[in-house]
């Protein structure tokens, strides 16, 4: 999917959005449980949520907010994602 996409945008209760926010202050209230739909719907597939949990085909996203793009041990991140230095 693409981040930028305006369907992406729409929902206040996706992670992304805030990935266009200048910061997370700016960001609308989340609502749990569509999140969790969404997540399960549109990111399990790739993806675990629980910090240490297993890697998929994404890795794994326990932990994301705070930790530098393309660190999480144990997944082969691409060079540009482990040059990014996103935090």
């Amino acid at each position: 999917a693409n981040p930028s996409s305006p369907f992406l945008l729409s929902l206040p209760h996706f992670p992304l959005p805030a990935l266009a926010m200048s910061t997370f202050a700016d960001a609308p209230e989340g609502n749990p449980t569509k999140g969790a739909k969404i997540f399960k719907t549109k990111c399990a597939q790739c993806h675990v949520a629980e910090k240490g949990g297993g890697h998929k085909q994404g890795p794994n996203l326990g932990g994301l907010f705070g930790r530098i793009s393309g660190t999480t041990l144990g997944y082969a991140y691409s060079d540009a994602n482990k040059n990014k230095g996103v935090n």
